[in-house]
This record gives structure tokens, C-alpha cells and sequence, in this order.
């Protein structure tokens, strides 16, 4: 059993010492993520426990929509490095065309069936479940749902509960012989035919309106700094957390280095660089709120924090103060990250200056962890993709535990 199987276990072990009635209706392969996907059907009444049970796994809502019919979470399972995607519904939807009553779903829950420690739907039940949401919600019919509707046909009725609320032009003796005969063009051209729009009324509907606004679609994103030194491996972090982590990743450079920024580079005189730096590096934070309110995570590759550092050479009180301007500019990131890197490790990947002096610069980042809130040190030396995982791991962390001192 994988990390991913664990936590939803784990999860179901919490619903039946609750007393939740709960049924698996969906379970698959995350889209476009590693890890795994459930469609989970419980009673309205049991909905607030089984979404406690979820948040003392650490999974996340992804909407704020706590009074709707279907609400996602998502975990990250840190040693498989993969996420849990679990969609709570409490009545069975297939698209804005088709809600079910509240009879129909409870239905299904009523003649659910248990297989090992997994409550399954009846067959019958499954069926034309898997069937209209193939139909109505991907639209369309891959090749492993078609073998698992081959498989579920013999057991499935035109005349069962779920059959009972197809459209007269949706006739479901001819939706089951198709599907045994499999085929499934037949299949694709009845479902063409679907009445425009089915709804249970304008609550349905202006759920799915705010469904699709940013505010509502994903929890606020992050701020965190990534510091180290040079050779500690920041941009291939960096690339392993934008692959695998669940939301958009923006990567902003806020570091101490003029040079790095065109516009100041080329500025003329250079007295005005300074000032004009320091106002790029708001604007860069600026920017950065804008998209942590849309739900993106923002990675500051290094961060003003690198004034905090012992200087190499002896400062004038002017250049020191400057330093400690620069060092307080900001308002402190979500989480800063530190790459611990041995010397010798960063001068055998980059080649640059002596193991010696990167040692030093080590320990100097090292001691900025007893100076700086919300610092975390992360062994740097292990595999890109090990570091990258623990890297995930640990801002997932701080984004759950942000949304739970939020709700406190």
C-alpha cells in the first residue's frame, strides 16, 4: 500500500468510527497530476464529519463553497510525492445538465455495498452512474471506462432508480444495448441529444457561477523565500516544485543583486540605481500578493534577507545602514527555505570559488535560520527529486496550517 492508499484509508477508517454512511462512486488517476482522484458520496446530514475527519489529515478545501453540493479537498502525500484529490458529494450531479433529487442519491447510498474496507455502489447502481458521467461531465468514453461498463452491463436494468431519471428521448433500453454491444458511437449520438439544460434551480446555478470565479476556485496561495548559497541547487528546486506542485508556480527574484535586473542595470546616473532597485523589489512583492491571491504559490529566489548576512568587507555607516534598509524592506514571507548544502557538495556541481568559502557561506545561511520567522532548514545534498518532494512537502504544510489558524 502507497502513501496515496494510506491517507484514504486512514480516511475511511475515520468515517466508519463516525458513523458517516459513505459510498466510493468514482476512483482514478488524478488528471494531470501524480496521485489519485475519489468521488465520494455521503449524506447531507454526515457532510460536516466527514470534511472534519479530512481536515485532520491535512487536506485542504479547494473552494469556499461549504454549502454546496459537491466540495473538493486535496492532500499531498509527502513520501510518495503524489496528491489525493477527494470531491465530497452529498447529491449526485453530472454536469450543470443533470442534479439528481436528494431521494435519488440517498438511494444509492441506501443500496450501497461493501467490499473489503470499501463501500462500493450496487451494480445496477454503478452502471449508469459511470455511464452519465462519461456522457455528460468528459464526454467522452475511454477505454478503460468501456471495459468497465462491458463488465457492469450484465448486472444493469432499463428500469432501475438511476434509468428512472433519463429524458423520454434518452431512452435507457437503448442506452444498455448499446453499451453490450459496445457501441459507442450510438452512445455518443444519444447523448448529443440532451435537453440544454437541467437544473434544481437558481441556487444550482449561481453556484456554478461562483464556482468559476478565482476567488472561489482555489485557497490563497504562498510567499516563500528559497535562500542558499550559489551551487546550493535553488533553480533546480525551483523547476522540481513548478513540475509537480498541485497549483501554478510563479518564481520572482528578490535578491540584493543590481545586476539582475535590466532596467536598474542600465539606469543612468548610477545614484539612482539604489532607489530604483529598492522599487522594483516592492513592485516584485506587489506582484507577488496579486498572485497569492489568486491561489498561486510564489517562490522568491533568494530574498533581501541575503543583507542579513555577515558583510565581506568592512561597511561605511552609510553602506550599513543602507544594508539594513535593505534587509527590513520587505514584509517577511509565508515560509523561507534554506538549502543546506555541504561546500564541497556545491563546488563539485558548480566549480566556483573553494569548498572552503562555500562552507563558510553555508554556516553564515545557516545562522540566518535563529534571525529570521518562518525559516526551515532542508537538506540540500540528497537527489534533486528527493529535495524537491520535501520541498513540496513542507509548503504544504504551511498552506494547511495557514487555512486552519484562518478558521480558528
Amino acid at each position: 500500500m502507497n502513501k496515496a492508499q494510506s491517507l484514504t484509508e486512514s480516511w475511511f477508517a475515520a468515517l466508519e468510527s463516525a458513523g458517516v454512511r459513505w459510498c466510493v462512486l468514482h476512483r482514478g488517476e488524478l488528471p494531470g497530476a501524480a496521485g489519485e482522484e475519489l468521488d465520494i458520496l455521503v449524506g447531507p446530514a454526515d457532510r460536516a464529519t466527514a470534511e472534519c475527519s479530512l481536515a485532520a489529515l491535512d487536506f485542504l478545501p479547494l473552494s469556499n463553497q461549504a454549502q454546496a453540493t459537491r466540495r473538493d479537498w486535496l492532500a499531498y502525500a509527502a513520501p510518495s510525492a503524489c496528491w489525493v484529490r477527494v470531491n465530497v458529494l452529498t447529491r449526485l450531479t453530472y454536469g450543470p445538465r443533470l442534479v439528481c433529487s436528494p431521494e435519488v442519491s440517498a438511494g444509492v447510498l441506501e443500496r450501497r455495498l461493501r467490499q473489503g474496507t470499501v463501500y462500493s455502489p450496487d451494480p445496477d447502481d454503478a452502471f449508469w452512474h459511470l455511464l452519465l458521467r462519461c456522457l455528460l461531465v468528459s464526454g467522452e468514453i475511454g477505454p478503460g471506462e468501456r471495459a468497465h461498463l462491458l463488465s457492469l452491463s450484465t448486472a444493469a436494468c432499463p428500469d432501475g432508480p438511476l434509468a428512472a431519471i433519463l429524458p423520454g428521448d434518452w431512452p435507457a433500453e437503448h442506452l444498455l444495448a448499446a453499451t453490450r454491444a459496445g457501441d459507442w458511437d450510438s452512445l455518443a449520438q444519444i447523448a448529443a441529444r440532451w435537453p440544454a439544460r437541467r437544473t434544481s434551480g437558481w441556487r444550482d446555478a449561481l453556484t456554478r457561477v461562483l464556482g468559476r470565479l478565482p476567488a472561489w476556485s482555489h485557497p490563497p496561495g504562498l510567499n516563500v523565500a528559497l535562500l542558499g548559497p550559489d551551487g546550493a541547487g535553488k533553480s533546480t528546486i525551483v523547476e522540481a516544485v513548478q513540475r509537480s506542485f498541485y497549483f501554478p508556480v510563479r518564481t520572482l527574484y528578490m535578491g540584493l543583486s543590481e545586476e539582475r535586473v535590466p532596467l536598474v542595470k542600465r539606469l543612468q546616473p548610477r545614484a539612482l540605481r539604489g532607489p530604483v532597485f529598492l522599487l522594483v523589489l516592492w513592485a516584485n512583492y506587489l506582484a507577488a500578493l496579486v498572485h497569492r491571491a489568486r491561489g498561486r504559490l510564489v517562490i522568491f529566489d533568494r530574498y533581501t534577507y541575503d543583507a542579513l548576512l555577515p558583510p565581506r568587507q568592512r561597511l561605511s555607516p552609510l553602506m550599513a545602514a543602507s544594508r539594513w534598509l535593505r534587509a527590513h524592506l520587505l514584509p517577511p514571507p509565508d515560509l523561507v527555505l534554506v538549502l543546506d548544502v555541504p561546500g564541497a557538495v556545491m563546488y563539485a556541481r558548480k566549480g566556483e570559488h573553494d569548498p572552503a568559502h562555500l562552507e563558510a557561506e553555508r554556516q553564515d545561511y545557516l545562522a540566518l535560520q535563529r534571525q529570521i520567522a518562518n525559516a526551515e532548514i532542508v537538506d540540500g545534498a540528497r537527489s534533486p527529486g528527493a529535495v524537491g518532494a520535501d520541498v513540496v512537502a513542507r509548503i504544504w504544510r504551511r498552506q494547511v496550517l495557514a487555512w486552519k489558524e484562518g478558521r480558528s
